[in-house]
């Protein structure tokens, strides 16, 4: 049991001082002297926990002011007090109690006009001073009972809110000292903690008087100890190798083009890094792998793979002919795909040739369901996701060679309310999807034939209003743009595909943000601040933590939206949607942007998705506003050269957009 120590004394009450006041003669007309009688009763005195202070009112100090600046002033032992000879008029009478050492322990005031040769009387009540009092307490249990001690501690008056009262807990005792709890009667509530488990407990009624201390002490002797469990998860971690693969490769190459190829590893392994080896000779890191022009010949493209401990490892190989101009022809097409967001003619699709110019697909749309808005497309460039916000759905599709879009066996998958970006993770094996109602991510696991089954959590939390997504390249993270919150939500990615989130689980991200992605070597993440006009630019971690450049966001034009960046990572490109433009930027080895000799380009009418073909020679423009999809070729400095007048679209307001790269048969 607990033990207190704790100065109890009987309770106070104030006193009721009844005045009487006899007139004197106004200066006016004459007349006998009037009189105030002063009641006090007494109601200090009830107590209970209280300060080391007498609260017993000993006697009363009787003032008045009246007309012209005339007082009085007397004590008494309280009840009836009676003044007389006083001047006709209002006068304001203040009773003081003083306990036997003297000190000011009450106070009651009072208004009463004295007339003529009458006698007045007037009730006052004496009651405790008000304002804030001090109250210390100490908490003591033996040692060795107690293994993570804490205290939770309250103060809850007759009315009003609660106070939460602060322990610092140093050894096997615990103190709190505050100086701001208001006067009165207050229930202190005491529960002592052990790792979050209550062991002992306390509650006693206190009172504070302004200006004094109350002082309490609590020692329990004995304490609950209701023990502890051991869980012991066994995970195997035996240290086998690493699935790698490499696509993106052709059997034949033209000689002076470039070759870009992914690395990816097969069972989802995290924090993956790659180093690529061309002939035997190191050419780069990363899950990516963009070449110079290759001249003829023959060539053996490596790369290794180790997780970031050093524990495993893997490796994959390619090997490629490259041929003098004129002699093949590319084995892959390119394609481009539109989501109309507000009509049902779903998707557009495009076949992109000489000069990066546009070719209706025949047929040239695919059904969704109601308002798609994301797209997203796995690395092999064979399935297709798109984002329906009507319907709260997604939509699954497979491409052909020749780039026509047939919905799987089960075309469509539920989602939650309102689903907004759609991101798949780089080896295919996970698709999660940004739910703007619900506040929430989606996450599935990508099965046989791309059919997709929600994880054993289906939804994770983020911020309000999410809209962006986008995975690291090497798959270990994902990061959502909340645009009523003005944050970044930051998660890893489990081997499961669960989402924990981060140490840091948000980041500030300016006004609106909307827009988000990350560089292809997986260091700097950027995402468009839409309310404020800015592209707001970080670097990973890690631990996939992001921190802010030393110059945290650099200016775009109005609403910036999407974005794209070429696939050596050197050049970042935004859509700006209220000013009709796309603002350009060389991204520099710290991932400080800069913005090109050209800095802005005209785009159609509110130019929202932008995509970036795999060779990084072209980019595409989707113009909600204008129906219609602009092109470009990338010529030097990374200036962006139109190819031709915008390509109209066959659905309504054109939104988000991807490149897809075939092989051809």
């Amino acid at each position: 049991m607990n033990k207190r120590n704790l100065s109890w004394v009987a309770a106070c009450a104030s006193a009721l001082l009844v005045v009487f006041l006899a007139g004197c003669p106004n200066p006016i007309a004459t007349a006998k002297d009037g009189s105030l009688s002063i009641q006090v009763t007494n109601n200090i005195n009830v107590r209970t926990l209280l300060p080391q202070l007498d609260m017993t009112a000993a006697s009363y100090s009787v003032s008045g002011v009246g007309p012209g600046g005339a007082t009085f002033s007397q004590g008494s032992s309280g009840g009836l007090v009676t003044v007389n000879g006083l001047a006709f008029g209002s006068w304001s009478v203040t009773v003081n109690a003083l306990n036997a050492a003297g000190t000011v322990i009450g106070i009651g005031q009072a208004t009463v006009t004295v007339h003529t040769g009458q006698t007045a009387v007037v009730a006052v009540s004496v009651v405790p001073l008000g304002g804030n009092g001090t109250l210390s307490l100490t908490v003591t249990w033996p040692e060795g009972q107690v293994d993570r001690p804490s205290i939770l501690a309250t103060l809850t008056p007759p009315s009003g809110p609660e106070t939460h009262l602060s322990f610092s807990v140093s050894g096997t005792q615990g103190t709190c000292s505050s100086t701001t709890i208001p006067a009165g009667y207050q229930t202190l509530t005491l529960q002592l903690l052990d790792n979050s488990t209550m062991v002992m407990g306390a509650v006693e009624v206190v009172r504070i008087v302004a200006g004094q201390t109350t002082t309490g002490s609590y020692a329990f002797s004995n304490v609950n100890q209701p023990g502890g469990s051991v869980q012991v998860d066994i995970t195997p971690e035996m240290a086998d190798p690493i699935p790698v693969s490499i696509s993106g490769v052709g059997s034949k190459n033209a000689a002076g083009t470039s070759i870009t190829a992914t690395a990816s590893a097969g069972d989802g392994t995290g924090n993956v890094v790659y180093v690529w080896y061309l002939n035997g000779v190191s050419v780069g890191e990363g899950f990516t792998y963009n070449s110079s022009p290759l001249a003829a010949g023959f060539y053996r493209l490596d790369v290794t793979a180790y997780a970031a401990d050093g524990t495993r490892g893997g490796s994959a190989s390619v090997s490629f002919p490259v041929v003098a101009v004129g002699i093949i022809i590319s084995p892959y097409r390119s394609y481009v795909y539109v989501t109309n967001s507000t009509d049902l003619f779903g998707v557009s699709g495009y076949a992109i040739g000489s000069g990066g110019l546009l070719t209706p697909l025949i047929p040239p749309g695919f059904a969704t369901e109601s308002f798609p808005h994301g797209i997203a497309v796995t690395h092999t460039g064979s399935l297709m996701y798109v984002s329906n916000s009507g319907s709260n759905s997604i939509s699954a599709y497979s491409i052909s060679s020749g780039g026509l879009l047939t919905p799987l066996s089960t075309p469509t998958f539920a989602a939650e309310a309102y689903p907004w970006g759609i991101a798949a993770t780089p080896n295919g094996a996970f698709l999660y999807a940004t739910a703007a109602a619900g506040s929430v991510v989606t996450a599935y696991a990508i099965g046989a034939g791309g059919l997709l089954t929600p994880l054993s959590t289906p939804a994770f939390s983020t911020g309000s209003n999410p809209h962006g997504i986008a995975v690291t390249p090497n798959g270990s993270f994902l990061y959502v743009t909340n645009n009523n919150n003005g944050t970044v939500s930051g998660y890893a990615i489990g081997s499961d595909g669960i989402l924990t989130p981060l140490s840091t689980p948000s980041f500030a991200a300016g006004s609106l943000p909307e827009g988000i992605i990350v560089t292809p070597n997986g260091s700097f993440l950027y995402v468009t601040s839409s309310g404020s006009g800015t592209v707001w630019a970080y670097s990973i971690g890690v631990d996939g933590v992001l921190t802010a450049l030393s110059t945290p966001f650099f200016a775009a034009e109005s609403y910036p939206r999407g974005m794209a960046i070429t696939p050596d990572g050197s050049r970042l490109y935004v859509t700006n949607y209220m000013s009709n433009s796309v603002s350009a930027y060389a991204i520099g080895t710290d991932g400080m942007l800069a913005p090109l000799s050209t800095p802005t380009f005209a785009a159609g009418s509110l130019p929202w998705g932008i995509a970036i073909t795999p060779d990084g020679s072209a980019i595409y423009l989707a113009n909600l506003g204008g129906n219609s999809i602009s092109a470009y070729t990338i010529g030097a400095g990374g200036l962006l050269i139109p190819s031709g007048s915008p390509t109209p679209d066959p659905g309504f307001s054109p939104f988000g957009i991807v490149v897809v790269q075939r092989l051809s048969k």
